[in-house]
């Protein structure tokens, strides 16, 4: 078992501090500028869709066709949610 200052070099670690500092910049800039009702929905969506896509693709895991649907159903779900800016109402 590596030190913990070995993983801190880990280019992957590294990766992945950077990333998550720029998702949360993200996000801020998104709840400052954008309507809640679009937001929430897609980042809480991303929660689940990229460690989805993360494993498909990073690892070679394999969907059943039900957690595909399930993949599916959450896409749709966000797009209908936010795809229409008429449905908020504006206080």
């Amino acid at each position: 078992m590596g030190s913990g200052f070995e993983v801190l070099l880990n280019p992957y670690t590294l990766f992945w501090v950077l990333l998550s500092v720029c998702s949360m910049v993200v996000l801020q800039f998104a709840h400052k500028n954008g309507h809640p009702m679009q937001v929430i929905p897609s980042f809480s969506a991303n929660f689940i869709l990229i460690p989805v896509i993360g494993g498909v693709t990073c690892f070679g895991e394999v969907l059943h066709p039900v957690q595909w649907i399930g993949v599916g159903i959450i896409i749709i779900g966000v797009l209908l949610i936010t795809i229409n800016p008429e449905n908020i109402s504006e206080n």
